[in-house]
């Protein structure tokens, strides 16, 4: 019997490409040697490096971004690179013969899936936030299912609208932690604090908070964990080297241990550190970033903040004073940390909607 073949198109995020990993993972462990699973993506250096970690087949794409607040010269590159990356789509799927195709949003999504309307193919689009990604935008049109994260999602037609499961990362669950071990520490006696600035790091939250580490005074009884990105890690490495209630790192697959373990975390607002700080009821604050495609972070953001699932604090007013303010606030306050970790957790669709379809439309 033939194998089928599954082809998943991904932007240069980790927010797009973890997803579609663990759709594949759970694919590949329940469909085993009858599946094939193939990943189109576009070749930046983050994605080559998270893609090429895993066992699938993989296939680059290049497309810069069309979304908001990208610089005209990339956007009018973009229209230019649009027909031949089309071609390339539809000799793509001619070649590899999918029997379904799943995008998770990113420019490259654009051209594959629209091949492969063309081309008939059983199709699929996942959306992790509030709302519709100028490329989930545009294929929503005609395609269906769109599976989404949050449960009424911007611009999107409730009939085409499936609510499911965020699709979490090998090695967060409890059944993968089994074969994951960290060598980090975490003291019971200090009050753990976890700084999160997405896949590739933050420039600007590595900045306000080295800069509040240079004070003393108002870190007794914390531990402050740093996830850098690896651009900045160096420079931020070098400031924190004489100091002993702090841990910097550039970026981890393990993830889990500082999730499990950390009181409060801080990040960005992109899907991938919401669901997954949700999954363990964590306490979280949100800073969005300011300038995200489409302001989908800050849309992200309210939307929980006013459900009372995280705390909010926008990016013009995230500074050193602000930052160590929130941390003794929340400090003190078990109760509320625990409230809003438990109403995130609340906020997640258990049910894997599209893993259950995926699986049903392979059969």
């Amino acid at each position: 019997m033939p194998k089928k073949v599954v082809l998943m198109a991904v932007s240069s995020s980790g927010g797009h490409i973890y997803p579609a990993l663990a759709v594949a993972e759970k694919l590949s462990a329940s469909l085993k040697d009858s599946l094939e699973i193939h990943f189109v993506y576009p070749p930046t250096p983050l994605a080559e490096k998270i893609l090429n970690s895993s066992p699938y087949p993989r296939h680059s794409l290049s497309l810069g971004g069309m979304a908001k607040g990208q610089k005209f010269f990339r956007k009018f590159k973009t229209l230019l690179q649009l027909p031949l990356a089309f071609l390339k789509s539809l000799f793509l799927i001619q070649k590899i013969k999918p029997d379904l195709i799943l995008g998770t949003g990113g420019s490259v999504t654009a051209p594959l899936l629209s091949a492969g309307f063309l081309l008939r193919k059983k199709r699929a689009v996942w959306e992790g936030n509030t709302q519709l990604g100028l490329a989930n935008r545009f294929l929503s049109a005609f395609i269906q299912p769109v599976f989404t994260a949050f449960p009424n999602v911007e611009g999107l037609n409730p009939k085409k609208q499936v609510w499911s499961a965020y699709p979490l990362r090998k090695g967060l669950n409890s059944e993968s932690h089994q074969s994951s071990t960290s060598k980090e520490s975490f003291p019971d006696d200090k009050f753990k604090v976890l700084i999160l600035g997405g896949s590739q790091g933050s420039v600007f939250f590595n900045q306000v908070v080295s800069q509040a580490m240079e004070e003393k005074d108002w870190r007794k009884g914390l531990f402050i964990y740093h996830q850098t990105g690896q651009r900045s890690f160096e420079g931020v490495r070098e400031k924190y080297k004489a100091l002993k209630d702090v841990s910097v790192f550039p970026f981890t697959k393990n993830i889990r241990a500082y999730y499990k373990n950390c009181d409060l975390i801080f990040s960005r607002a992109g899907a991938g550190s919401i669901w997954e700080s949700a999954y363990f009821s964590k306490s979280l604050v949100l800073i969005p970033l300011t300038h995200s495609a489409g302001g989908h972070q800050l849309k992200n953001a309210e939307n929980l903040f006013q459900a009372d699932c995280v705390d909010l604090l926008l990016e013009k007013d995230f500074n050193s004073q602000s930052f160590k303010e929130k941390v003794l606030e929340l400090k003190d306050k078990p109760t509320k940390r625990k409230r809003l970790g438990e109403n995130l957790n609340q906020t997640q669709k258990k049910e894997d909607k599209m893993l259950e379809w995926i699986k049903e439309n392979l059969s």
